[in-house]
């Protein structure tokens, strides 16, 4: 999927927002709202003051309290409306504008518009999704663990690893088309570790870890787990940003549908 197929339909999208936002500020400025507001703070409370429109520029103009707050919810309103319709009408121009582009031919696509024959002559200046991910998976497949896994489960992708729940896991990201690496080597100052996979967002090119904790009822397994994440954060790897953990114990098999709403929420 290319750079146009994932902006245009969010700038559609961001489009019909704001004509709907606009048209509901037009209706809060269509009821006849007269004062201008002002906003004190007094013994940790709001208090509301109106003034004359044909004053609000002056200096030393009379106030009066209002004490019925409706009256400066409306004029409140009136305001926000108008900020709105200001900004939300030069963003929807702008929007537009970037919709008009992206209908035509981006830069990204020149590359595929050329003639095959060209394109074994021309290196491309901008590479699209596949391309860059092409380029990340042979760079970081030669980084693999110099100790490899032995043992009779293959994934799908026809390579070693240590459970069937890392077979879950590689198997549901190939079939998703999300390209990554297993226990690839990564450095944590003078240490290494080998996260379970390497995940790349072909969408955003953001590398993910995705380490799945398989013994999570065993105290040492679980002592180590816990160390190994509070590594990964000192080093900026948090869970919920870049890091992704899944977990088993004896009792609770690793859920097949938490790993694809995993993939779904960071990796698409």
């Amino acid at each position: 999927m290319g750079k146009k197929e994932i902006i245009l339909p969010e700038l559609v999208e961001r489009k019909r927002v704001l004509e709907k936002t606009i048209k509901k500020a037009e209706q809060i400025l269509s009821k006849k709202v007269d004062g201008y507001l002002q906003v004190n703070r007094h013994d940790g409370h709001y208090r509301y003051y109106m003034k004359d429109d044909q004053e609000a520029g002056q200096e030393n103009r009379k106030r009066k309290y209002i004490k019925d707050i409706n009256i400066a919810k409306a004029i409140a309103n009136r305001d926000y409306a108008k900020q709105i319709i200001k900004s939300a009408s030069h963003e929807l121009k702008q929007v537009d504008t970037l919709i008009k582009t992206y209908s035509q031919a981006t830069a990204d696509e020149c590359y595929k518009r050329l003639h095959p024959g060209r394109q074994i002559l021309v290196t491309p200046l901008i590479a699209d999704d596949e391309q860059y991910a092409k380029s990340w998976l042979a760079i970081s497949a030669q980084e693999r663990n110099s100790y490899p896994a032995a043992s009779s489960i293959l994934t799908e992708n026809n390579e070693m690893v240590r459970s069937k729940s890392e077979k879950i896991i590689a198997d549901k990201l190939k079939l998703s088309g999300i390209p990554y690496v297993y226990e690839k080597p990564l450095k944590l100052g003078p240490i290494t570790k080998y996260p379970d996979f390497t995940v790349l967002n072909k969408r955003t090119r953001k590398e993910y870890y995705w380490e799945h904790m398989g013994m999570m009822d065993s105290p040492d397994y679980f002592k180590e787990a816990m160390e190994k994440i509070e590594l990964y954060q000192r080093h900026g790897i948090i869970p919920g940003k870049n890091l992704i953990i899944t977990y088993e114990t004896d009792r609770k098999p690793l859920s097949v549908k938490s790993v694809e709403i995993f993939i779904k929420e960071y990796l698409l």
